[in-house]
């Protein structure tokens, strides 16, 4: 990146022309040395610190010359140990911007990055992997769409999160396993999330909210002790909500079968707890003797959900799929409405094809 760095300073022209960047694969050979120095010694590296801050020094001369970027997706270096509100202050306001990729090397606190935030004033779209924490409200009040992939945040730090954006309509939020976090984890939140808190909290961004996944994974709590009432709330005041993507049993899991309630019981906690306002729906983590495909065809029949125009089940095995399929296929032709079942792979490519269009 530092040839990168000296070829856009001479030419400015060239700088100027640049509408996406991203420095993934132009890790210099010194730092990849260290970080492995780093993993295999019992006391560290001295040098991967420095070697890190170099990197990102460079990386903030490279932005401030990128003034008609729109599109950064940046892989951040970084160690367990390193704070990340260390980050050279950009030098420039990336007013261009309005989409952000973060992907760190390891989990961390996008509490630490507020600094690096606020130079793009206008970001609209961001994407982050890995995020542990969010210890304080951040400056992202033009951001529509946020997407959180290997989360691990907490109840806390969702609160962050939706005070820091008002215009919020895109929520996807993919969750960790909890079991695999790395003992050199910092700032991992120690209250795990629910569907049930996730919902309370969203519920200030009620009329703004269009597009919600919310794929809680195997480490969240044990639920045994949640009551069916505290683990499902109503969506029901969420008046322009579009797409939504719920999990019907065991956060997705087998093994937790019988323990957490199936969603949905009935035909009427359907009609009470999801908006007349859905055109497409998603149901997660589908068992196979699941009833909702009859509650569903229940509701429809019966006049709810009148802009309802896609169903898609998750099946538990390509087996499932193939018997499921084609009574799925008349109800598509009966309900003149699109019904389909999907193994998890390409659940999550039609979620995204389908409900992140506008945030592209």
């Amino acid at each position: 990146m530092r040839e990168f760095s000296q070829t856009i300073t001479k030419h400015k022209h060239l700088a100027a022309r640049v509408h996406r960047f991203c420095n993934y694969g132009d890790d210099p050979s010194s730092l990849n040395y260290d970080v492995y120095y780093f993993i295999n010694s019992p006391h560290g590296s001295s040098t991967l610190d420095h070697s890190i801050f170099r990197h990102h020094r460079v990386l903030g001369e490279v932005l401030a010359e990128l003034t008609n970027a729109k599109h950064l997706d940046i892989n951040v270096p970084c160690h367990h140990g390193y704070r990340l509100d260390e980050l050279p202050k950009m030098s420039v306001s990336m007013e261009s911007v309005t989409t952000l990729s973060l992907t760190p090397w390891v989990e961390f606190d996008l509490g630490q990055m507020c600094d690096f935030l606020a130079a793009m004033p206008c970001l609209e779209t961001l994407k982050v992997m890995r995020c542990t924490n969010v210890t304080q409200q951040l400056p992202l009040a033009r951001i529509r769409s946020l997407t959180f992939s290997l989360s691990l945040i907490g109840p806390k730090s969702l609160q962050n999160l939706v005070d820091s954006c008002p215009i919020l309509e895109y929520l996807d939020l993919d969750f960790a396993d909890r079991g695999f976090i790395n003992p050199r984890a910092q700032w991992v939140e120690s209250a795990p999330l629910t569907w049930s808190q996730a919902q309370r909290i969203l519920q200030s961004r009620r009329e703004t909210l269009k597009h919600l996944r919310l794929n809680i994974g195997r480490g969240s709590p044990d639920v045994g002790r949640i009551s069916r009432e505290e683990y499902f709330g109503s969506f029901c005041e969420f008046d322009v909500l579009e797409s939504l993507w719920v999990l019907t049993a065991g956060f997705g899991s087998v093994g937790d079968r019988g323990i957490i309630p199936t969603f949905p019981i009935c035909e009427r906690q359907l009609v009470t707890m999801l908006p007349g306002s859905l055109t497409c729906i998603y149901f997660g983590g589908v068992p196979e003797d699941w009833r909702g495909t009859w509650w569903m065809t229940r509701a429809i029949q019966e006049g709810h959900f009148p802009r309802l125009k896609r169903v898609v089940e998750e099946a538990s095995s390509a087996l499932h799929a193939a018997r499921v399929l084609p009574p799925c296929e008349r109800l598509s032709k009966a309900l003149r409405m699109r019904w389909e079942i999907l193994e998890r792979a390409e659940m999550r490519t039609r979620w995204t094809k389908y409900s992140t269009a506008a945030y592209a």
